[in-house]
């Protein structure tokens, strides 16, 4: 493992066994998607256009993060993205927001002829796995219009939860729910937006 200090903190899954660089044997786990949900559809769904999610620089590979300390990040050798962090949150994130029916969500690169009515831009501070058992998830949204990019809503968030199981797997599971609540959040705001427009 390689400790690095930076300001803190970031499913099941799938574990591929992999040979990292330098003979390194490392467990791979994939960031899961959440189910589709089935909402009263709308005439017209709203056109969401959700940008790459911003990350914290630890993120920039694919080691797993951890803290025990909120000051301390731990990058392990032994436990790996399967994927690129970047595209693996921001396709899951995607997909939480497209379980309503009444949203038709892309993430970047979009279409050129795609006019979104809404654009969403996330950051993330934290990505982390705290401790063995917790999941923590921290940052800020953005909700704009599509057009114009007046903003509409500006949220901060920390979400945190306990892993269904004290392991790597738990906490990509974890970590995918979580992803699933922020998406609930965005969506609220969105659907705020739609409701001032009907008034």
């Amino acid at each position: 493992m390689t400790r690095r200090t930076l300001p803190a903190l970031t499913l099941a899954v799938l574990a591929l066994s992999a040979c990292a660089g330098g003979g390194i044997s490392a467990e791979r786990y994939l960031l899961p998607s959440p189910t589709r949900v089935t909402a009263s559809p709308q005439s017209e769904p709203v056109r969401v256009a959700l940008e790459r999610v911003g990350l914290p620089g630890y993120l920039s590979e694919d080691r797993v993060a951890s803290t025990a300390d909120g000051t301390t990040v731990t990058l392990d050798e032994h436990a790996r993205w399967a994927e690129d962090p970047r595209t693996a949150i921001t396709r899951t994130l995607t997909a939480s927001l497209a379980r309503d029916e009444g949203l038709t969500v892309l993430s970047e690169p979009w279409p050129r002829r795609f006019d979104p009515d809404v654009r969403v831009r996330v950051t993330l501070d934290d990505f982390l796995r705290v401790g063995a058992d917790r999941a923590r998830l921290a940052g800020q949204f953005i909700v704009m219009e599509g057009g114009s990019e007046d903003v509409l809503a500006i949220e901060p968030f920390t979400l945190e939860t306990t892993q269904s199981a004290a392991d790597y797997a738990g906490f990509f599971e974890a970590s995918a729910g979580l992803l699933g609540e922020l998406g609930d959040r965005i969506r609220a705001r969105i659907e705020e937006r739609e409701e001032a427009g009907a008034d």
